[in-house]
């Protein structure tokens, strides 16, 4: 069977469930040899979790009828949560008890979350303000909020999440990033370079109507609240629109499409929103669960002409992700994601990508698909943090996107020019490119030196210097094989260390007054 036969089965046989139906639930990984076995898990599946399931590892949900069709037929599985309707409840008291924890300690409503922009906004004038983008099909507001240091049309980075109801991960990692962007702008002189080039528009939940069902009526509620039984929001886009393979017209399918392209009021609001944006740069669409980078295309295996660039970009996100972090994320790129993944149709990122020709990703945020945890949508609100930690340098990567130059530009921003230093201290270096960088090499006197780094921020360590005078070069090299260098930056090398050592350790002192909102 072919995947967009499979994912036909997937399409036609998913329903979602409510907690009164989770009583006799178990979710499982199966573990498919052949593409029957495959068929089989999905056919007997309540719910299939992994997104666009194909051999290979996939977590569903079951009720006995179907556990006993794969016991008969000698199908592996291992069994994650014994009891759903236990798993959800657990998660309903643990959340009870976190009542005024802090921000990033717990999950939050929708009216809770809608604030929130309101909160970043009057704690950060100069940089936020909230921008209402539409309404849901139940009349909630659809808002976001407008990041930058800059005044008018900017090269401009849209953030968006919880298009999916059950992805309670999503909106917080949009808020974190939200978070990182106005406290690293005071701190962090890369992240104030960006926000002075361009605008960085954060929409935390497109979904809010889905989501609010979510929390109060079906954990596993993953569409919106259109009749007769809810849209899959991230199958109402126009590119691709009305495929079957990757997409239901069956209206109790968890992947139904809709009537129409943007025929659901938060799609339409939110196209028309990133439509009129003159001078975007990239979008990124916030999903769990799958610890995975994506771009086009998604309902084909014929890959865009700026394949290279996506690729490019995608591993550079991706290798930000894995060097902050313990979850695993792979990155995967039209055929390639599609031959893992089996096709999705009427995406947001394919929709940016086709219409307004721009490069646009899909991140599947943690858990990874081997979480031993069975974790899943219910990520425990302790773990927050730490998919925030992860994630948030690599989204921060497609800031630096949008504010990248048509040519490659190095600048060495510490030491000074004529500074004295010790014999041992890290250079910092800005680089500006649309585009991702290969590496940044440090040259001390002319010649190269093993000082390389390869992700931002870009920190190369000198040491082992003579006492004297010596020049420093950046040299930076571009994914796509051009070569730029810094101005030389002379320094002084003194004798057992410099006061400007003393006046660092002084710094290190003030730290925790530069700590950024409910740190993490």
């Amino acid at each position: 069977m072919t995947h967009t036969g499979l994912l036909a089965v997937w399409l036609g046989a998913v329903a979602p469930i409510a907690p009164s139906s989770a009583t006799d639930r178990v979710i499982v990984r199966v573990e498919p040899k052949t593409a029957a076995e495959l068929a089989l898990a999905i056919d007997a599946a309540v719910d299939v979790l992994t997104h666009h399931p194909t051999l290979g590892p996939i977590d569903v949900m079951l009720h006995p009828a179907g556990r006993a069709r794969l016991d008969v037929a000698g199908v592996d599985y291992r069994v994650l949560v014994p009891d759903v309707a236990v798993q959800i409840e657990a998660e309903r008291q643990r959340l009870a008890t976190r009542d005024g924890a802090p921000w990033l300690e717990t999950y939050h409503d929708a009216d809770e979350l809608d604030a929130r922009l309101d909160t970043l906004a009057a704690r950060f004038p100069d940089l936020a303000q909230v921008f209402d983008v539409g309404q849901s099909v139940e009349g909630f507001g659809v808002r976001g909020l407008r990041i930058s240091a800059a005044t008018g049309d900017r090269p401009s980075v849209v953030i968006q999440a919880m298009q999916h109801a059950r992805e309670w991960i999503s909106p917080m990692v949009a808020f974190c990033t939200a978070e990182a962007l106005l406290e690293g702008y005071a701190s962090d002189p890369n992240l104030a370079a960006a926000l002075d080039a361009v605008e960085v528009f954060v929409i935390p939940v497109v979904n809010p109507d889905g989501y609010q069902y979510s929390r109060d009526e079906s954990r596993y509620w993953r569409k919106n609240r259109g009749a007769p039984s809810g849209i899959d929001l991230n199958r109402n886009w126009g590119e691709g629109w009305g495929l079957d393979s990757g997409s239901s017209s069956w209206p109790e399918s968890d992947a139904y499409r809709g009537t129409e392209p943007f025929s659901e009021p938060e799609t339409d609001a939110v196209r028309s929103f990133i439509a009129s944006r003159p001078l975007l740069q990239t979008v990124a669409d916030l999903h769990s669960y799958g610890a995975l980078v994506a771009s086009s295309w998604a309902y084909t295996n014929d890959p865009p002409q700026d394949i290279a660039l996506l690729r490019a970009w995608g591993a550079t996100v991706t290798a930000q992700f894995n060097a902050h972090g313990d979850w695993v994320f792979r990155s995967l790129h039209s055929e390639d994601a599609n031959t893992a993944l089996g096709n999705a149709s009427g995406t947001a990122p394919d929709w940016v990508h086709g219409a307004l020709e721009i490069p646009a990703f899909t991140i599947e945020l943690p858990p990874d698909n081997l979480d031993p945890n069975g974790w899943g949508f219910l990520l425990p609100a302790e773990e927050i943090g730490p998919a925030c930690e992860q994630t948030v340098p690599g989204l921060l990567e497609l800031v630096h996107f949008a504010a990248g130059t048509d040519e490659p530009t190095v600048t060495i921003t510490s030491p000074d020019m004529a500074q004295t230093v010790g014999d041992a201290f890290d250079v910092l270096v800005q680089a500006r490119y649309r585009g991702p960088f290969e590496r940044v090499v440090l040259l001390i006197d002319g010649e190269a030196t093993d000082a390389v780094d390869e992700l931002r921020p870009f920190s190369l360590p000198a040491w082992g210097l003579e006492p004297g005078p010596h020049s420093l070069v950046a040299r930076a090299t571009t994914w796509d094989g051009l070569v730029a260098e810094s101005e030389p930056v002379e320094i002084l090398v003194g004798d057992g260390g410099s006061e400007d050592d003393d006046d660092d350790d002084d710094d290190d002192d003030d730290d925790d007054d530069d700590a950024p909102l409910d740190s993490y």
